[in-house]
């Protein structure tokens, strides 16, 4: 996710360019070799749009934490979700994570940011993403922003108090209201099952053309040099027959010696 100053420009960044103006935080579910020394789970980098890759990657900020879930793990299940805060006051950036959806946030990662005090309001918020060694598919349930800090406290504070249904007699105005608040709440989730079989589909897919691709590469750099091998052996072959003919024409045409006892 990055705020920058610029719109969307496509690059090698995550799916990005590399030289923005503001900051990204970068969900890494997969250790891949070029960077696994500097591997977080979720990391922040700051750019002023000056700045390459390996200079951003040289001050990474980060944390490691289980937001990669697999549906082979005994504890998957639709409703597995990790949250994310990304809390921006004046010039401090704060990047909390709830690992298991249950309300427990932890600190990842406090950064001061080198931009104006004002520099949000002309900022915008982007989402991109892209695969390394490892083809995999996640999910973006859902992403809010508040413009302000308390009411976000509120609206939080009210999420994980308010009950899904309510005891009671009959069916009254608000009781119905919620029961069909959470009739949509799970259709929704039997919806995100169904695009999930389907990335999942789609993952399988996926990897068999990419073990396809290396394969069929693998397959090439081996009749190269195997045809490689096949020359040499031959030049050799030749090379030696030829130099023997050489050497028996050599003797052939050589003088005899000749002695008196």
């Amino acid at each position: 996710m990055h705020s920058c100053l610029a719109y969307f420009v496509e690059g090698d960044l995550h799916g990005s360019v590399e030289r923005f103006t503001g900051f990204g935080v970068i969900f890494d579910t997969f250790k891949n070799t070029e960077s696994l020394s500097q591997h977080r789970d979720v990391s922040v980098i700051v750019n002023d749009g000056e700045s390459s890759t390996e200079l951003m990657m040289d001050k990474l900020e980060g944390c490691d934490a289980s937001i990669r879930y697999h549906e082979d793990r005994a504890d998957f299940s639709v409703e597995s979700m990790s949250r994310a805060k990304v809390i921006v006051t004046g010039k401090r950036l704060v990047v909390q994570i709830d690992g298991k959806n249950d309300g427990q946030f932890k600190d990842c990662a406090v950064v001061d940011l080198p931009f104006a005090m004002d520099w949000a309001k002309s900022a915008h918020i982007g989402v991109t993403a892209s695969t390394g060694q490892l083809a995999d598919n996640h999910d973006v349930i859902s992403l809010t922003t508040f413009s302000d800090l308390v009411k976000h406290e509120q609206s939080e504070a009210l999420v994980l108090s308010t009950p899904s249904f309510e005891k009671g007699d009959g069916i009254s105005q608000e009781r119905f209201e919620r029961i069909e608040d959470t009739m949509s709440k799970i259709l929704d989730k039997l919806e995100y099952l169904e695009h999930h079989t389907e990335h999942e589909l789609m993952a399988v897919e996926d990897h068999i053309k990419v073990s396809t691709s290396k394969l069929q590469a693998q397959e090439a750099i081996s009749e190269g040099r195997i045809d490689e091998l096949e020359t040499k052996v031959v030049s050799n072959i030749n090379g030696g027959i030829e130099k023997r003919r050489k050497s028996r024409r050599a003797q052939a045409r050589a003088p005899g010696v000749r002695g008196c006892v």
